[in-house]
C-alpha cells in the first residue's frame, strides 16, 4: 500500500485528492493548505485524512511513501526538494519547477535516493492523446510537417506566472508525447492586453531539425473554451478538440500532393493537386485522464518503472517555458536552442 500525503487543496488539488483515494493501493494520509477554511469543506468528504498547515512537517512524516505537491509554481522547487531529501516519491503539477536549473536539480536527487520525479503532464495520459500517438508511431499520417494548438479561455489570471506558464505547458507536454526531437529554434510574442502585469496572450513558434514546425496560442482572454490541436501529416490530418464531447478525435484524408517539374519558371500552383477524401471519428474511450495517470503512478512505484512523465519531461518543457518567458519580457525574435543534455 502506497501512503500518500498531498500539499495544495485549491484549484487542481481536490481533483487530485479524489483520484488518489479512489484508487484501491494508495491511502491518503494527510493533506496540506496554507489556508485551513479549504479543508472545512474537503474534510467532511475525507474523513479519514489528517490536515495541516505545515508542508514541513507533513513531508518530514515518516509514514509517507508519496508527495504530491499542487501548489503555485514558486513553491514546486523547494517543496519536491525537501521531499527528494526526506527520501520521498513525488508527483508534482505542471510545470515542474520555473526554471531550467531547478528542474535539473531536482532530477539529481531523485537519482541521488532514488525515488521517482514524477510531473502532472494530465494531458499525456488522455486516451484521445494516446490515439494520437499511436496513429503517429504507425506512420498513419504519414511524414509530420505542422502540429498547432490553442488553448484559450477566460482567465483564471495568476498572480505569479503569465499565460505561458499556466497554460502552454499542456500543450507541450502533448507535442513532446508525440516527437522524439527537440526543437532548435523558438519565437515568442506575448502581451498585456488586459494591463495586468503577467502576460495574458501569447503564440510560441517552434523550429525543429527536421523541418517539422509547431506553433502553440495562449490566452487568458477568450470569451469560450477553446482545447483544438492540429496534427498535419504528409498523407493525412488529425484534429483532437477536447472540448467535443462526442469526437474527441477527426482524422481527415487531406492533404496537397506536387508533381515534380524542371522549369521553374512556370507557374507552380499548375502542379499541385490538393486530394480531399473521408473523414474519420474514431470511438474514444471516457476514461479520466487523471485516473489513468494515478493508475501509471502505482504501476511505476509497484515495479520500479519509469513514468511516462518523469522529470527529464517536466525539464523538456520547462526549459521551453522559461526560454519563451524570458523572450515574452525581453520582445526577443528567433533564438536558437542549444541541443539538451542531461548532466551524467
Amino acid at each position: 500500500m502506497i501512503r500518500a500525503g498531498i500539499i495544495g487543496i485549491g484549484y487542481w488539488g481536490p481533483n487530485l485528492l479524489r483520484n488518489l483515494i479512489d484508487n484501491p493501493e494508495i491511502t491518503v494520509v494527510a493533506a496540506c493548505d496554507l489556508n485551513a477554511a479549504r479543508w472545512k469543506q474537503l474534510g467532511r468528504r475525507f474523513q479519514s485524512v489528517e490536515f495541516t498547515t505545515d508542508p514541513g512537517s507533513l513531508i518530514k512524516n515518516n509514514g509517507l511513501d508519496l508527495i504530491v505537491i499542487a501548489t503555485p509554481v514558486h513553491g514546486h522547487f523547494e517543496l519536491a526538494k525537501l521531499a527528494l531529501q526526506n527520501g520521498k516519491h513525488v508527483l508534482i503539477t505542471k510545470p515542474l519547477a520555473k526554471t531550467e536549473i531547478e528542474c535539473r536539480q531536482l532530477l539529481d536527487l531523485s537519482h541521488k535516493h532514488h525515488r521517482l520525479l514524477m510531473v502532472d503532464h494530465t494531458f499525456v495520459y488522455h486516451p484521445a492523446v494516446q490515439y494520437l500517438k499511436g496513429l503517429v508511431r504507425q506512420n498513419g499520417l504519414g511524414e509530420l510537417l505542422y502540429f498547432h494548438s490553442s488553448r484559450m479561455n477566460l482567465g483564471l489570471y495568476q498572480p505569479d506566472v503569465s499565460v505561458i506558464y499556466d497554460l502552454m505547458p499542456h500543450d507541450l507536454s502533448i507535442l513532446n508525447e508525440l516527437i522524439d526531437e527537440d526543437p532548435v529554434e523558438i519565437s515568442v510574442s506575448a502581451k498585456h492586453a488586459a494591463r495586468l502585469p503577467q502576460p495574458d496572450i501569447a503564440y510560441m513558434h517552434l523550429n525543429y531539425a527536421s523541418n517539422f514546425v509547431a506553433s502553440i496560442q495562449a490566452s487568458w482572454l477568450c470569451p469560450t473554451k477553446v482545447r483544438e490541436t492540429i496534427v498535419t501529416g504528409r498523407q493525412k490530418m488529425a484534429i483532437y478538440d477536447d472540448v467535443d464531447v462526442v469526437q474527441k478525435i477527426k482524422v481527415f484524408d487531406k492533404g496537397v500532393n506536387s508533381i515534380e517539374f524542371s522549369d521553374r519558371e512556370k507557374n507552380y500552383t499548375h502542379f499541385l493537386q490538393y486530394r480531399q477524401g473521408d473523414i474519420q471519428a474514431p470511438a474514444i474511450p471516457g476514461t479520466e485522464a487523471l485516473k489513468l495517470e494515478i493508475d501509471h503512478l502505482v504501476d511505476c512505484l509497484t515495479h520500479n518503472k519509469t513514468p511516462r512523465t518523469d522529470g527529464y519531461q517536466g525539464l523538456r518543457v520547462v526549459r521551453l517555458l522559461e526560454t519563451a518567458d524570458t523572450l515574452a519580457r525581453t520582445n526577443g525574435c528567433w533564438t536558437s536552442l542549444p541541443n539538451l543534455k542531461m548532466a551524467a
